[in-house]
């Protein structure tokens, strides 16, 4: 296997995400990601493709644990490493993925060139500090819950994956009750509409239809 990007101890997450994506991709053949698929423990509907594949990558490179080795392809990366053992330490802390439904409690302003803040809660009320690139804030909201996997990064949290946003269950149930009246009201709207002649004909057409076809039948039952 070839030996992990020599890289300094004051890398920024996102080079070493980078580092450790050409890693595995100088390391692994498609072939091993491939078979390694129907492990997957995550459900991808209603991904795109692209969404998908990172999603997938982003699973194989820090929860499996690869066959050949023992280990997951981020600690294979920081063991082989010339890094800081500080710098490792920190790398390392990606291993940690924690999926779960979260709580958006707050989405603070841009933090770093292109990264938000947000803090979530967790259903044991344990929060989390996570910071979250521009694509993802666009479809934070304040109350809404965030599905998806965590992971620690130095002091706060980083996504692991795609993230999925859905309304609270008190947003869902009143949204159902407002479509259930509004079907109500479209349903007793159309009742009150006067019926025609041309609808009374038709009524008693298929009435003959009705009988002629029940005598029929039982013509031929005889």
């Amino acid at each position: 296997m070839g030996e992990p990007h020599k890289c300094d101890q004051e890398m920024k997450f996102d080079d070493v995400k980078q580092a450790v994506l050409d890693y595995a991709k100088e390391n692994y053949p498609e072939e091993a990601l491939r078979k390694a698929r129907s492990e997957y423990p995550y459900s991808s509907a209603g991904l795109s493709d692209e969404q998908a594949f990172g999603d997938l990558m982003e699973w194989f490179i820090l929860e499996r644990v690869q066959p050949s080795t023992g280990k997951t392809i981020v600690r294979e990366y920081a063991e082989k490493s010339r890094l800081s053992p500080e710098m490792k330490k920190r790398i390392l802390q990606m291993e940690d993925v924690r999926f779960g439904e979260y709580e958006v409690l707050n989405v603070d302003e841009e933090t770093e060139r292109g990264r938000f803040h947000i803090t979530l809660k967790d259903q044991n009320n344990q929060r989390y500090e996570v910071a979250v690139v521009g694509e993802h804030l666009a479809k934070c909201r304040k109350g809404w819950i965030a599905v998806g996997r965590l992971h620690p990064w130095e002091n706060s949290h980083r996504l692991a994956g795609v993230m999925r946003l859905k309304p609270p269950k008190k947003r869902i149930e009143k949204m159902e009750k407002e479509l259930a009246n509004m079907k109500g009201i479209l349903l007793e709207w159309i009742r009150s509409i006067p019926e025609t002649d041309t609808d009374r004909r038709n009524s008693k057409e298929h009435e003959l239809k009705k009988r002629r076809k029940l005598r029929t039948s039982a013509a031929k039952a005889d």
